[in-house]
């Protein structure tokens, strides 16, 4: 029987746990201690067995071997590097950066401090000159049960909970039930769906007299260095997914605890199987790699502006131009319209905004003299919201800060304004700001989560054909642009080379080109192709079953190019 006052605490990024034990209580008579009847209780108690107080503690190993990509296409291999290193700092949730610290070096110092095996780097040139980087993390991962039962099974269950708590988003899954009891079968079935091996039990005796648990160890998750694999494979990246961080780490912050977990909905890949079948994509030529989630959190800061004065202190050579410049630099910040705009419009557009939301129009004041005009508006009640989306509460609230920030500092007179790398800072970089202009502190709101659903698939030998067109040239032209279309390829239907621009594809991505025949029709042309693509849903949404109505729409688009 394990005591009834426990309480476990873990956070990954530290790797800090603490255990508090209340040892058993017992009641006694305490009217007379010295009591026979007392004496003899207490006797009891200190000859109770000793074999009562074993407890065991479990450990699972979980043999780990996933990619963390970039977020996005960038220019080079070092800002592709930087990127991918900055989603996994995100995702580890490591401390704010020192001075003149990057992404990189933080998570290579958090790597060597707890002896991780550095990440594997592989780089992926996309056939618009922009690059990708991928971080390959392999290994054992070790996770401790700090409870312990009195019972082996019982402890290799709670190693196995700890397991699943941790690994929930890179093991893609959704909420472990509540009335959940074998978390060692969801844990192996979860391992398995990946094609990862299956996890290793251990547990350890500790005679703990009183009932006080083990002296928790400051790692709770240890990774064991193993070597990593000389040959990374490679998967591609496609346009429609550039947005997609795909993280396959150890989330450590509080979005794998049940609560949360409970809200977010099982991935049921049903509706995907229904329409693979009726598209007859089916192993072995059709295999479906991965179904997996996404998701970003959303944070707003409010800013409310009460009888605000804006003065442009950069001088123009005319009144007009003073006027215009300002509202321009007004109505960015404010969000009324983009940068881009005809500048002799800023004023029109600023005053009709305001009109239609029933405000008062500022009042504009323009001082100087010849080519040294300046103009303020005065007397501004005016309320914006900014909004970011970040793979964490976190980085959505350190985003949004930033946003706000930097829009604002040119209308408080601060033209370049570096912010700060935790939320918090920058947040009292944004107040003191607003305290200095005597406007009210900014309203900070995190509004739940978005999410995207995408699968993986992987075609092999598999042969698409047509028989439509005009000549043999024609034909593998069309069947390079369906390809590419299945794929999500963005081209130019009417180019006379896409043959060439299917090849160079398959090409940069290290793929054997597709094999083109031709068929038995006089004009007519087939292809047979390899390739492990991913599809995404095309935005984030609210729900996770919207993100997977929305999927299902997408592929059923992709395999409409299947058919002539």
């Amino acid at each position: 029987m394990q005591p009834d006052n426990i309480s476990t605490s873990s956070h990954l990024p530290s790797c800090q746990s603490h255990v508090s034990v209340s040892a058993p209580a017992f009641v006694l008579d305490l009217h007379d201690s010295s009591s026979p009847d007392l004496q003899r209780k207490k006797a009891r108690i200190d000859s109770s067995d000793n074999r009562s107080a074993i407890t065991c503690f479990g450990k699972v190993t979980v043999t780990l071997d996933r990619e963390v990509v970039s977020d996005g296409c960038c220019s080079n291999e070092k800002e592709a590097s930087e990127s991918a290193y900055k989603v996994l700092w995100q995702h580890l949730c490591i401390d704010a950066l020192s001075e003149g610290q990057t992404y990189k070096s933080a998570i290579l110092e958090y790597f060597n401090k707890h002896g991780f095996q550095n990440p594997a780097e592989e780089f992926v040139q996309n056939d618009d000159d922009t690059t990708i980087c991928k971080l390959r993390l392999s290994g054992a991962f070790i996770f401790h049960d700090t409870v312990g039962s009195t019972k082996k099974k019982q402890a290799e269950q709670q190693a196995a909970e700890v397991a699943l708590k941790h690994l929930a988003k890179i093991l893609n899954r959704g909420p472990i039930s509540e009335t959940e009891k074998n978390f060692k079968g969801v844990l192996k079935e979860s391992l398995e769906t990946h094609a990862l091996s299956a996890p290793v039990y251990d547990t350890d005796s500790k005679d703990v007299p009183g009932g006080t648990g083990p002296e928790p160890s400051n790692l709770c998750v240890i990774q064991t260095p193993v070597k990593q694999p000389s040959v990374l494979s490679t998967s591609s990246h496609l346009p429609s997914c550039q947005s997609r961080a795909s993280v396959s780490v150890l989330d450590p912050q509080d979005s794998s605890s049940p609560d949360l977990q409970r809200k977010k909905a099982r991935i049921d890949s049903t509706e995907i199987d229904m329409l693979l079948t009726v598209w007859n994509l089916k192993p072995p030529h059709v295999k479906v790699e991965n179904i997996e989630y996404d998701e970003n959190f959303k944070c707003t800061v409010e800013i409310n502006l009460e009888n605000f004065t804006f003065t442009n202190k950069q001088g123009y050579d005319t009144k007009k131009k003073a006027i215009h410049k300002t509202y321009m630099l007004f109505g960015c910040a404010m969000g009324i319209f983009e940068a881009s705009i005809d500048e002799k419009t800023s004023s029109l557009q600023v005053k009709q905004h305001f009109s239609q939301k029933s405000l008062a129009l500022p009042q504009e004041d323009v001082e100087g003299s010849a080519k040294a005009f300046c103009c303020s508006l005065k007397n501004i009640t005016y309320s914006v919201i900014y909004e970011e989306q970040g793979p964490s509460e976190c980085e959505a609230k350190l985003l949004v800060l930033k946003k706000a920030l930097g829009a604002l500092s040119p209308l408080f007179d601060y033209t370049s304004l570096t912010a700060a790398n935790s939320p918090e800072k920058v947040q009292d970089q944004l107040s003191f700001m607003l305290k200095g202009a005597d406007q009210k502190d900014p309203v900070i709101s995190l509004d739940g989560s978005l999410v995207k659903t995408s699968i993986r698939l992987n075609f092999t030998d598999h042969t698409v054909k047509c028989t439509c067109k005009s000549s043999k040239k024609a034909a593998r032209n069309h069947l390079s642009l369906r390809i590419l279309s299945l794929l999500g390829v963005k081209t130019d239907s009417d180019s006379q080379s896409l043959r060439n621009r299917l090849d160079e594809w398959f090409k940069q991505q290290n793929l054997a080109q597709p094999v083109f025949e031709d068929t038995e029709e006089a004009l007519g042309a087939k292809a047979t192709f390899s390739v492990q693509f991913t599809c995404c849903s095309p935005g984030w949404e609210n729900s996770w079953e919207t993100a997977k109505k929305k999927l299902v729409e997408e592929l059923k688009q992709r395999f409409q190019f299947l058919n002539d």
